[in-house]
């Protein structure tokens, strides 16, 4: 979440005051090797469901963010966060068709 946000404040205000410290920390969080770990932690025994959905969805904000972003540093975090992107996809598409009934977790009984 907090990543997406930075990347959203760089595309409204590039000539912000930490910019530059933002882009480092950008370049340091999205960097190719963080975002393979972060695919091979999903694919780890019982991480498949790690963040199920809310934080999947903060990976597609983030990715949206990159691709509305007009500059070359966002392409090169674009294309390091595709692996990461394409994970939740498929993750989503494995999960979605299970839920054929409504889960609340929180019901109240009788």
């Amino acid at each position: 979440m907090v990543i997406s946000l930075l990347v959203y404040l760089l595309k409204k205000f590039p000539e912000l005051e930490n910019a530059e410290l933002i882009r480092n920390l950008l370049s340091n969080h999205l960097s190719d090797e963080n975002i393979n770990t972060e695919v091979d932690y999903f694919n780890e025994a019982g991480n498949q469901s790690f963040e199920r959905t809310y934080g999947w969805a903060w990976i597609f904000k983030l990715a949206e963010e990159l691709h509305k972003w007009d500059d070359p540093l966002a392409r090169q975090f674009e294309s390091n966060l595709q692996p990461l992107t394409n994970h939740i996809v498929s993750a989503y598409l494995n999960f979605l068709p299970k839920l054929f009934i409504p889960f609340r977790s929180a019901q109240l009984e009788d």
